[in-house]
């Protein structure tokens, strides 16, 4: 199949860039030569900034990589993660005194961390403890906020990305995914009351939802598809024309930070295993993923044009996985793309729409110039007629795609 090739192609081109980066790239001057490191972006051949976004995003990726200068790196880009505040340069312990409290980043590196194989890096003692600093910041056995020392009430984003990693090892967090479902699907009242979250970062929590558990639904599938359905009607037009991601903001004390939610990606996932004939071989659905693809492999990369000019290390890393999650459906739903693109087309197009309008305009004409030449005054006569032609119309009006 024609897709499979372009997904394994692409996620071969991602990979690419993490291992030409962390191996030649700038951001590791100064670190130890055991030690290897990755930034928030990807070719770049200037800038030295690195932390455990990108190294946590760098990890993810080139530990699924078959590659034998990924299996090298590994162990370095492990080791910056475990021994950061010894081996980090001595300007910068407050930044990285935050990261060590931060739940997502935290929860970021446990996740990637789970990928590594034992025979490669070892990683086990590293991930309890990485575990057991998130299970103690937990609000209630409820959910997480932004940092584990300032506890101060649940927030969707974080919680999430904590049952991601946390349930991938493991860990029972039965209470934190019934705070998401509850979010994802507007049930939220007394005591599992959860922050006001964005319509993006339920996209994201649904996500995690769908394939938090290596893959697997946390919550029965059932349960999914409604609130999917809901969040397709408010932003499968946004797939139609470009390439978006959000910027979640929030702050530690004076501090002021945030995170890019590509939730694109991740709808697109989401409608590969919830809604595979109606949403996933939607031509919007389609045409996007097939940009996306074509991007991950060019010269350029794959960017948000809004977010930057260089390729982000986080996107790309969520972009490999969310790939990796489309890759393992395409046995099931692959036969429905071709007749679910054609059905799309069909309704939707401006042509079939166009067609739809002058047939009912005729029907409404014929209708007209039927009872008139019947000589019959009774207006019940003609509304059947009438009716065909205006319903007609109506359904001739495009959805967009």
């Amino acid at each position: 199949m024609r897709l499979r090739k372009q997904i394994v192609a692409a996620r071969e081109g991602i990979a690419t860039r993490f291992l030409r980066q962390c191996r030649d790239g700038p951001q590791s001057a100064g670190l130890a030569v055991d030690v290897k490191a990755c930034g928030q972006r990807l070719d770049e051949t200037e800038s030295p900034q690195r932390g455990l976004h990108g190294t946590a995003a760098a990890i993810r990726v080139l530990a699924q990589h078959e590659h034998h200068e990924a299996r090298a790196l590994i162990p370095q880009l492990v080791r910056y993660v475990a021994e950061r505040a010894r081996v980090e340069r001595p300007e910068v312990p407050e930044s990285i005194r935050g990261d060590a409290c931060n739940v997502i980043k935290i929860s970021e590196a446990l996740f990637a961390l789970h990928h590594v194989d034992g025979a490669v890096a070892p990683t086990e003692d590293l991930r309890k403890e990485l575990s057991e600093r998130l299970l103690r910041a937990s609000i209630a056995g409820r959910g997480w906020s932004y940092y584990t020392d300032l506890p101060q009430q649940v927030e969707l984003l974080p919680t999430a990305f904590a049952v991601q990693a946390l349930a991938t090892e493991g860990y029972p967090v039965e209470g934190q995914v019934q705070s998401l479902v509850a979010a994802v699907s507007g049930r939220v009242t007394g005591e599992g009351r959860v922050g006001a979250a964005d319509v993006s970062v339920k996209v994201l929590c649904l996500y995690v939802l769908a394939f938090g558990k290596a893959g697997q639904a946390l919550v029965r599938e059932v349960e999914l598809k409604k609130p999917f359905m809901q969040l397709w009607a408010k932003l499968s037009s946004l797939l139609k024309n470009e390439d978006i991601e959000q910027n979640v903001e929030y702050d530690r004390r004076d501090e002021h930070r945030y995170v890019r939610v590509p939730w694109q990606l991740h709808l697109m996932a989401l409608a590969a295993r919830l809604a595979p004939f109606r949403s996933f071989a939607a031509y919007s659905v389609q045409s996007r993923l097939r940009s996306i693809l074509t991007a991950a492999t060019s010269p350029a990369g794959f960017l948000y044009p809004h977010s930057g000019a260089k390729v982000s290390a986080r996107t790309n890393a969520t972009l490999y996985g969310v790939l990796k999650v489309i890759q393992g459906r395409l046995p099931e739903v692959g036969w429905m793309l071709v007749p679910g693109v054609v059905v799309d087309f069909l309704v939707n197009s401006r042509l079939t729409a166009l067609v739809a309008r002058a047939v009912a305009v005729v029907v409404g004409l014929v209708s007209v110039l039927s009872w008139v030449e019947s000589g019959r005054s009774e207006l019940a006569a003609l509304a059947p007629n009438i009716l065909s032609a205006v319903l007609l119309f109506l359904l001739s009006a495009r959805r967009d795609r």
